[in-house]
């Protein structure tokens, strides 16, 4: 069911309408202030949580990172991934896009590590106005949903992005299964996924489960749930590179294991050699962290006889069929090279802007199925994360040849 908000709307849309923009600001700033709730950090959830279900302990885990064209060889190191269990947590709450677990000792932040989290993360959490080292400040939903027995949550910050539910998110519905937790009248609350191939994922696994029903989750809603089970994030990730001493994605083994198990094997098997399918994909992308010379590079590759893709608008099966025929791929740093899991020994070309050219969240997924990698980037357009970028199309072509030779 729909939760109406559309006084609250009208009344936002008026404010921002007629009051300047820098009273408007100051003005939401105090009433998140008055409306902000603080709860104490709960960084040993194993004191307070009731462990249902060990996934794994601490491990060291192994990543790559591409050669860099011009700038960096592959490199090989390893990075702490810290234990993975699943809590169960009475009269807990939980809201769509933040990682936030309320209950009565206070707020488990999975992410939060005293360490580093301070330092170099930059908290995407919706409702979190601020925090210290020994607090967070949360804003409180506009509504309210009960919900009554046992929920698992796969509410967290980004999970509506194919990529990071991949990696993130997908395996704690994975575990919940084999942990046997599943078998019981269980709420699965998600994100309103808008991707249909996440859909189909979930559809396909919870199936198998007819005593689970799905809920899906609205924003600016908290749901109090009777009984959750709720896991950390199982890959890390801290979401801002600009202060980091190493590499913000670990995806451990376990992980890749699972995804292998699960996805990529059921529609791998379902895939053939067909010499009728492209082999040459070029990844494309239409919104933000693009390059300004796209339409230069996408017709020179045009031109060599490489298809054009959005990964967006694929479905699971022409996934797997692309990628896995596909000997050579090229193209813009995005979500859709996630699906170099279904890859069969390929040659990759990534272009970036300077921020994501070391990043090692997709090789290190796709290592075993890809044959050589190398990333290529630019000029910035600004400091910003997210920015747009600009390489030159001589450097992408020797870029190319490098790969190919």
């Amino acid at each position: 069911m729909k939760i109406k908000d559309t006084t609250y709307k009208r009344l936002k849309s008026f404010v921002k309408q007629f009051v300047p923009k820098a009273i408007w600001l100051d003005l939401k700033q105090k009433h998140n202030r008055i409306l902000s709730v603080r709860y104490p950090l709960i960084k040993t959830p194993e004191n307070v949580f009731e462990r249902v279900y060990h996934i794994k302990g601490m491990t060291w885990e192994k990543m790559y990172a591409p050669t860099v064209y011009g700038r960096a060889k592959e490199r090989t190191f390893e990075i702490m991934s810290p234990s993975q269990d699943i809590w169960l947590v009475c009269d807990a709450i939980v809201s769509q896009d933040s990682d936030v677990v309320r209950c009565q000792a206070g707020a488990w932040w999975d992410k939060y590590n005293d360490d580093d989290f301070i330092t170099r993360a930059k908290p995407w959490d919706t409702n979190v106005f601020r925090y210290t080292h020994k607090d967070v400040y949360i804003l409180p939903g506009r509504h309210k949903v009960y919900i009554t027995g046992t929920t698992l949550s796969l509410l967290g910050v980004f999970e509506n992005v194919w990529s990071h539910f991949i990696f993130q998110f997908l395996c704690k519905l994975y575990y919940a299964g084999e942990a046997g937790l599943l078998n019981q009248d269980i709420t699965i609350l998600i994100y309103e996924y808008k991707d249909p191939n996440i859909n189909e994922i979930i559809d396909n696994y919870i199936n198998r489960f007819p005593k689970a029903k799905i809920l899906r989750a609205q924003a600016n809603v908290d749901y109090c749930c009777e009984k959750l089970l709720c896991a950390p994030s199982l890959s890390t990730n801290y979401n801002e590179t600009r202060f980091s001493i190493d590499y913000g994605f670990v995806i451990p083994q376990n992980v890749m294991i699972m995804l292998m198990n699960h996805l990529v094997q059921p529609y791998a098997s379902m895939v053939t050699i067909d010499s009728t399918m492209p082999t040459r994909l070029f990844i494309t992308r239409s919104t933000y962290r693009i390059l300004s010379n796209k339409e230069e590079v996408e017709g020179y590759f045009k031109e060599k006889g490489f298809c054009i893709v959005e990964g967006a608008n694929l479905s699971m099966e022409e996934k797997a069929s692309l990628f896995y025929n596909a000997t050579e791929i090229v193209g813009m740093h995005c979500s859709a090279w996630q699906n170099l899991i279904f890859c069969n020994k390929v040659r990759c070309l990534m272009m970036s802007n300077y921020h994501y050219s070391g990043e090692t969240c997709f090789y290190t997924m796709a290592k075993t199925h890809v044959s050589k990698w190398i990333n290529v980037c630019g000029q910035d357009e600004s400091s910003e994360l997210m920015t747009n970028y600009y390489i030159p199309l001589e450097k992408i072509k020797a870029a190319y040849e490098e790969l190919i030779s």
